[in-house]
This record gives C-alpha cells, sequence and structure tokens, in this order.
C-alpha cells in the first residue's frame, strides 16, 4: 500500500469515529476534545466536520460543543 493509500483508510477511519464519539455524547464535543481524541489537529477536525457534512450526516455548532443528529423523519 502507498502513503496516499494509507491516509485515505486512516481519514475514513477518523470520519467514523468523530461519528460515534458524536453520538455518543449527548452534551457534544469541542473540536479541542474531538482533536486530542483523535490525535489530530483541531483544523483537521474542521476539515472532517465539513466531510461528514457533504456525506449527509448532520452537524452542528452550539456554545462551542460540536453536536450531531440521528433522528430519521
Amino acid at each position: 500500500m502507498d502513503d496516499h493509500t494509507d491516509r485515505a483508510f486512516t481519514r475514513t477511519e477518523r470520519l467514523s469515529r468523530i461519528s460515534t464519539l458524536l453520538h455518543a455524547a449527548p452534551h457534544g464535543l469541542s473540536t479541542a476534545e474531538l482533536a486530542r481524541l483523535c490525535g489530530v489537529s483541531q483544523r483537521t477536525i474542521q476539515r472532517d466536520l465539513v466531510s461528514l457534512e457533504t456525506l449527509g450526516i448532520p452537524v452542528t455548532e452550539s456554545a462551542g460543543r460540536i453536536h450531531t443528529s440521528t433522528a430519521t423523519v
């Protein structure tokens, strides 16, 4: 496997982890907390949150806390 493939797989795992962490945190998490839990920078978390939204996972921010919703229609 080349470096590009390794990075993509790691990113995919991280997106899944972020989603799981947010679903498990009823009061949300800050980007600093997510960054620490995922071992990346806050800027990387910000980019990942945009990617999650693009994938259709609702991500919101309130009072510095990031939340996601599992509600279905």
